[in-house]
């Protein structure tokens, strides 16, 4: 709540800064936030709740870093399609991403992640209502080295993605799916069988799903 468009002109002084959270500081004018372009050792930024950027400062700023290797964006719906593309695409090395809550994203961002988010290992799209089955199955067949995956509370998703996460998601450490208002039981069940080495969270039936 103290952070102001001053802090951030004097952190992007910090030759050796590598991690930011400023999530939730809404004190900061958008234009503020142009200062991150300065950040040139920056490896893991958290931004979650800033809904006073706009696309075009998010274009201007953190679609220009290169160097994040972890990136918190989620509850902002102002980011668009495009310019997380154009921020994906300008940084392969990306391990780490949230974007949940953010619902004016939709297929173009996980096709995208798709092709560009190769080395993601972290990976949170919960909340969104616009993603389709086909688009979550590319993201899942691509993105091979990813070991913590979050679709909760993605209501439009089905059991086929499920039924793709059973025969693809054996890497995976850590996989939610609660709040798939979309899937069955019965796939949930057969989801927590194939992956008995992977920690499932999702809606409990019948004493099986955890």
């Amino acid at each position: 709540e103290t952070v102001f468009d001053s802090t951030l002109y004097n952190l992007s002084r910090c030759q050796n800064l590598a991690c930011l959270k400023i999530s939730g500081c809404l004190n900061i004018p958008e234009t503020g936030f142009l200062n991150l372009v300065d950040c040139r050792s920056l490896t893991e930024l958290k931004i979650a709740g800033c809904a006073q950027m706009s696309d075009k400062v998010f274009m201007k700023s953190v679609a220009q870093m290169t160097t994040l290797l972890a990136l918190d964006i989620s509850f902002m719906d102002c980011v668009s399609d495009a310019s997380l593309g154009a921020f994906l695409q300008s940084n392969s090395r990306l391990t780490s991403l949230n974007v949940s809550y953010n619902n004016d994203l939709t297929d173009k961002t996980l096709l995208n992640l798709a092709r560009f988010g190769r080395k993601l290992r972290k990976l949170k799209l919960s909340g969104n209502e616009n993603f389709s089955d086909q688009a979550a199955e590319s993201l899942i067949l691509n993105c091979e080295a990813l070991v913590k995956l979050s679709f909760a509370q993605n209501i439009s998703l089905t059991d086929r993605v499920l039924e793709t996460l059973a025969k693809q998601g054996a890497d995976l450490q850590e996989l939610d799916i609660c709040g798939c208002a979309g899937t069955t039981v019965d796939a949930r069940n057969k989801l927590v069988e194939a992956l008995q080495f992977t920690e499932v969270h999702c809606d409990t039936v019948d004493g099986k799903a955890r």
